[in-house]
């Protein structure tokens, strides 16, 4: 098969994609599943974590730290992710009793604090689903606020606001003041937001990151949607998960306001005292190599005016997964506590200094 012709010649959704689908026979699954979910990953995370739910099997879940590009090393490397795993295996292929089963459900390491906990299902079932309404000027520092507030739309240009972007600086962008108390993000994250564009189709680069208090932000997740794929199967959403069906093209009316609603990948991180959520909006990234750069380029045209409205009548707002304290499960116990590997400093990237890796310490 070629597969880039044979994609590149059924851009929608439909039964072509549907029977090729893992996620189409999931209900079908009959034996047990450890699902390991290596966070902040391009690909595997986020249909991980969303198929899990639909699992009806004995299963177990381990949200595990940020592994980067080269998460099959990690399988391949750390003793006690392999531990895990043959405590797995020896359990339902040998009849061991390693006392696997035994222990809660799903198992979270925090990127922020480095800490495993135990939970009782996925998506937490405690979680506070939270709105964070846009408000203020995203242009020169906007903010993310407790209820909506009135105020005027914010507007940017492209190619004009591609030299912010390559510089590293964001388009527009929406925070919260420094915290005082720390705030556990565990689960699916989405935007819902109203924006109106000049052009009949643009697209929609939103990101979530962790501000220190000397600035320096780090990146938590990522959303990318292009306008004319904005429709939504209200059926099938879930809070944090809009499910976009992507089987048909609905170009906009030029300056029509409309409401696009944006997934990003899930996270697992608590912002600290003293740090600040950071939400970012752009219609370019240079980091996105993706069809973007190739047959829709075209179908993207510049130059192009867009505007997020935000205002009383028009509440655009970051919906998070806030995750409250509560007693500890159990401790959470070798070999899944050790778990972790070293990370380059304020990146979700691995460490791989003294590569090729053999073996993990």
């Amino acid at each position: 098969m070629n597969l880039t012709y044979e994609t590149a010649m059924r851009p929608l959704n439909g039964p072509w994609y549907q029977e090729r689908s893992g996620g189409t026979y999931l209900d079908r699954i009959r034996v047990p599943v450890m699902s390991i979910s290596p966070q902040g990953g391009a690909m595997h995370m986020r249909g991980q974590l969303a198929g899990y739910t639909r699992l009806n099997v004995p299963k177990k879940l381990l949200v595990v730290p940020p592994t980067g590009f080269w998460s099959h090393l990690r399988y391949l490397t750390h003793p006690a992710l392999n531990s895990q795993m043959l405590r797995w295996f020896d359990h339902w292929l040998k009849g061991k009793d390693t006392g696997l089963m035994a222990e809660p459900e799903v198992a979270i390491f925090d990127t922020a604090t480095r800490a495993w906990r135990y939970e009782e299902a996925y998506p937490v079932p405690r979680t506070e689903w939270t709105k964070l309404y846009l408000a203020g000027d995203g242009t020169s520092g906007g903010n993310l606020a407790a209820a909506p507030r009135a105020g005027g739309p914010n507007s940017f240009r492209l190619p004009e606001s591609l030299a912010r972007t390559v510089a590293g600086q964001p388009v527009l962008a929406y925070a919260t003041p420094a915290l005082a108390a720390p705030l556990r993000l565990w689960g699916p994250v989405s935007l819902t937001f109203f924006a109106s564009s000049s052009q009949p189709d643009t697209v929609w680069h939103v990101k979530l990151n962790d501000v220190a208090p000397d600035g320096a932000a780090r990146p938590l997740s990522r959303g990318i949607l292009r306008a004319s794929f904005r429709a939504v199967d209200e059926a099938r959403s879930e809070p944090g998960r809009p499910w976009h069906p992507f089987d048909r093209q609905e170009v906009l009316e030029p300056g029509q306001v409309y409401e696009f609603q944006i997934e990003l990948r899930p996270i697992f991180h608590t912002i600290l005292p003293g740090h600040a959520l950071q939400l970012t909006i752009a219609s370019e990234d240079i980091a996105y190599s993706n069809r973007q750069r190739t047959i829709d380029v075209q179908l993207l045209p510049w130059p192009v005016e867009n505007t997020i409205h935000h205002d009383i009548a028009q509440p655009s707002y970051l919906l998070l997964p806030m995750v409250p304290d509560a007693p500890e499960i159990a401790p959470v116990e070798a070999p899944v506590a050790d778990i972790v590997w070293p990370m380059v400093a304020a990146s979700w990237t691995p460490n791989t200094d003294g590569w090729p890796l053999k073996r993990d310490p």
